[in-house]
């Protein structure tokens, strides 16, 4: 026969014992905040922990670069020798892209009322510092340097690129621009 004296019959039964609940409740609402403040104020990642800055882009960029993401992305994935910064850029441009659902919501780039803008102007900007990033690197000069060079003859139709800007690049890396091969 069971001793009907054990706190589990209570519980099997129906009955409840009174002040434990929300004993019980504040013990699992500081046991659920627990992580986040160790998280939050923890330094146990490793790496650099400051910020990379990346530069914004305008609408009429956004509509450039969105159709280039692919191939930009494909050609960041084949480096070989790559640094903090570059890997940084990379997976913040895919995390970003992966938020905005793959970029495939309409009105994304071109709506600004659109609320998957805001995401889709990171993750094209990431996309864009990705790929100058690649263009600093010692191995990845010839097929980024003509991707560069095809994204910013479009720009250049586009009424996008102003003067001061084609100038300094011709200043930044010594080649003539692509706008006045027209």
């Amino acid at each position: 026969m069971a001793n009907p004296s054990h706190p589990a019959h209570d519980l099997v039964r129906g009955k409840r014992r009174h002040g434990s609940g929300a004993l019980l409740a504040a013990l699992c609402l500081m046991l659920s905040c627990w992580p986040t403040v160790l998280a939050a104020h923890g330094g146990s990642s490793s790496g650099n922990q400051t910020g990379i800055p990346i530069p914004s882009l305008t609408h009429g960029e956004m509509a450039v670069i969105a159709p280039y993401y692919g191939r930009i992305v494909a050609l960041a994935e084949n480096v070989s020798d790559t640094d903090e910064t570059f890997r940084r850029l990379l997976n913040f441009a895919q995390i970003q892209r992966a938020y905005c659902l793959w970029g495939m919501m309409p009105g994304s780039v071109s709506d600004e009322q659109s609320p998957f803008n805001e995401c889709s102007h990171a993750y094209l900007a990431a996309a864009k510092a990705v790929l100058l990033h690649m263009r600093t690197m010692k191995n990845e000069t010839a097929p980024v340097g003509d991707l560069v060079s095809e994204i910013d003859a479009v720009m250049v139709r586009s009424n996008l690129a102003h003067p001061v800007q084609i100038q300094r690049r011709k200043l930044q890396y010594g080649r003539p621009d692509p706008a006045e091969a027209r």
